[in-house]
């Protein structure tokens, strides 16, 4: 529907605006009609889904900026500090898993994201639990909790995603219990 509407009201090199666009069909759509686009939107959850979308849908020929998102070190932090959920699906996002729960705040199971793999010789998908810790204060339990969450879900891998910065104590603790 959303590619008839853009094809009638719109020709091959105009600017199709979705300021509201969620899961990215108009942007979709105006990409396969040949039109420049502009998405918005709030949620760093939307944007993820909708890189990925673009990417997988137009594999050659398609280039985008986004704007908002952390580029840096010292940008990631501030968003953590300024939103902690929007963070979390962020961080998430950057390892290609999803969000738990989809993007439901709510309290804190030590359980951020989810993703899936596949073993070459294995028929069943094994899973890896994501952990996300925004904050500058990282304790030996927190490397704990999260061992904890991977055995509570069956996971096969433990991912641990913090901004604070590893000393040789805690990538030791990391490793012996096999959190990447």
């Amino acid at each position: 529907m959303l590619e008839r509407i853009i094809a009638a009201s719109s020709n091959e090199g105009d600017v199709v605006l979705d300021p509201f666009c969620g899961c990215g069909t108009a942007v979709h759509a105006a990409q396969k009609l040949k039109r420049q686009w502009i998405g918005i939107d709030i949620t760093h959850l939307a944007i993820s889904l909708i890189e990925k979308r673009l990417k997988d849908a137009f594999k050659t020929g398609l280039e985008f900026e986004v704007h908002g998102t952390p580029k840096d070190l010292e940008s990631a932090r501030d968003f953590a500090k300024r939103d902690k959920y929007q963070f979390q699906w962020w961080a998430v996002s950057l390892v290609e898993a999803q969000p738990f729960q989809g993007k439901k705040k709510g309290a804190d199971t030590g359980l951020d994201g989810l993703k899936f793999f596949r073993d070459v010789d294995q028929k069943d998908a094994r899973k890896i639990v994501v952990s996300v810790k925004g904050g500058e204060n990282l304790k030996a339990d927190d490397v704990r909790s999260v061992m904890a969450v991977r055995e509570r879900e069956g996971a096969e891998i433990a991912l641990f995603i913090t901004l604070t910065e590893a000393d040789k104590g805690n990538a030791f603790r990391c490793r012996q219990r096999g959190i990447l």
